[in-house]
């Protein structure tokens, strides 16, 4: 599940900010590699959740953007047409499924189109 909700009322330069927790456990997770890439020029940035979870993109370029959010042991998540506005705080919280929640159907399909 993803949430983004955008704080029009935000004064200051451009962020998304957010938390990144395990679908079923819902506990922060650690160390998630996030790749955000501006779908116009491809400009790519990349940063890491902190210990709590949490991350903060800071001094954006305005446009749209696609995160990726990726943790060993856990499936991928993709969320596209995320919009960074002059002057707004985007919030961008995301929950990923740990693998082993994955059913087997899922898996065999994964496996046979090399989506792992």
């Amino acid at each position: 599940m993803v949430i983004v909700k955008a704080n029009t009322h935000y004064k200051g330069e451009p962020t998304i900010s957010g938390v990144v927790t395990d679908a079923t456990t819902k506990k922060p997770l650690a160390d998630v590699s996030i790749t955000a890439t501006h779908t116009t020029t491809k400009t790519v940035h990349q940063i890491s959740t902190n210990e709590n979870g949490s991350f903060k993109v800071n001094q954006l370029p305005t446009g749209t953007y696609k995160f990726k959010f990726e943790k060993e042991n856990y499936k991928a998540v993709e969320k596209n047409n995320v919009k960074v506005k002059t002057e707004t705080a985007t919030k961008l919280n995301v929950e990923i499924f740990n693998n082993e929640d994955v059913t087997e159907e899922e898996l065999v399909w994964q496996l046979k189109f090399g989506l792992r």
